[in-house]
């Protein structure tokens, strides 16, 4: 703006290996310093990932906060010192936080806010989800502008907050292609003797629906298959139970967490997903960015819209797992298509990252005209 770029403070609860966590990382990796000067703040900085991706000329501070709520007056100090033009928060906590102290910060300062789930949905599912969607109602609208990732979160946050609808913008998510094509080169992490292997990945929470895709695993009967998961959480005993009470102990193999997720992605025949619901799923872009196929079960958010852009992602019929079972086994049978190189190609992260630059601009230019003396 006026030559200059837009001084924007991004700031997140901590950096620990997660979507909306990778998002922010990679955004802040593409952002172009000629239009945004970014700077980044930490509630915790404790078990930080992706450090390293960060590039050396974005500031990167932590408040040394365990948990959020102790972090809000030394935020509010730091954005009242700093004054920056746009702070850009990307957390529901985060963003309805800072929108309720609104008064007390800088005037000239938008405030802008990324959704990563399915609010509405979401705060249904959860404890106090009254509370939450009375604070959603009554501090969202005071966002000068809020991202989400797809039509259907837009829809879902409108019907749960209707004065929003006006500050909502839409922003895919962000994926570095040449990194993630890159990191996936070399040796298959399997050794190919002939099995089918499917691949799921994603924290071990009860969200992400796990339990269905061993039990469609057990459903489908293919022997000669293996699936892999990857990815760690407060689920894991149960799943690998589960596993071994359903006979699968030596052909589901658990990996916790891995820093390069690539080379499984690329080497898979095909991911599972069977989420109870995703906002926008990244780890399906990344698995159809190199050409895996994903087969998922329907459900609330950006899933359907995210596989649209390749006819070689399937969707199955109904919820459960018998119903994923059922097209992992047609899938099996069948030619097994991969994703075309190019399917995913508007997702590239330069792309979004300056898209991300216009809604920041058109974010700050508005806050400043709504304040002008008339």
């Amino acid at each position: 703006m006026n030559g200059k770029p837009l001084d924007v403070l991004f700031v997140m609860p901590n950096l620990s290996p997660g979507g909306a966590e990778r998002v922010a990382v990679t955004l802040l990796a593409n952002t172009d310093p000629a239009r945004v000067s970014a700077r980044l703040m930490l509630i915790d900085d404790r078990d930080a990932a992706w450090l390293d991706e960060i590039p050396p000329d974005v500031n990167v501070r932590s408040l040394g906060c365990k948990r959020l709520r102790e972090g809000l007056f030394p935020l509010l100090r730091q954005i009242r010192t700093q004054a920056p033009d746009v702070v850009f928060s990307m957390q529901w906590h985060l963003n309805t936080m800072l929108a309720f102290v609104r008064p007390w910060l800088p005037t000239r300062t938008a405030l802008v806010g990324r959704e990563t789930s399915m609010p509405g949905l979401t705060i249904r599912n959860e404890p106090g989800g009254g509370l939450r969607s009375l604070l959603t109602r009554i501090c969202y609208p005071r966002l000068d502008a809020i991202i989400v990732q797809g039509e259907a979160m837009r829809a879902d946050l409108e019907a749960l907050a209707p004065r929003t609808a006006s500050g909502i913008r839409i922003l895919h998510n962000p994926l570095q292609l040449a990194r993630i094509r890159g990191n996936a080169a070399g040796s298959s992490p399997w050794r190919r003797d002939g099995r089918l292997e499917f691949i799921a990945l994603g924290r071990l929470s009860p969200v992400k629906g796990l339990d269905r895709v061993i039990s469609a695993f057990a459903l489908a009967a293919l022997p000669d298959a293996r699936l892999t998961i990857l990815g760690e959480g407060p689920l894991e005993s149960e799943l690998r139970t589960l596993a071994a009470g359903l006979g699968l102990g030596k052909r589901v193999h658990f990996q916790g967490f891995v820093p390069n997720p690539y080379p499984h992605l690329a080497a898979a025949d095909a991911m599972l997903m069977a989420s109870h619901h995703e906002g926008f799923p990244n780890s399906a872009l990344e698995a159809m960015a190199l050409g895996t196929p994903v087969l998922a079960l329907p459900a609330p958010g950006g899933i359907a819209e995210a596989l649209s852009a390749s006819p070689a992602c399937r969707i199955a019929a109904a919820p459960t797992p018998e119903a994923l079972a059922a097209l992992m086994a047609e899938f099996s049978y069948g030619d097994r298509a991969r994703v075309a190189p190019n399917a995913v190609d508007h997702h590239e992260a330069g792309v979004i990252a300056s898209r991300l630059a216009d809604i920041l601009e058109e974010a700050c230019i508005a806050r400043r005209a709504a304040i002008r003396p008339a």
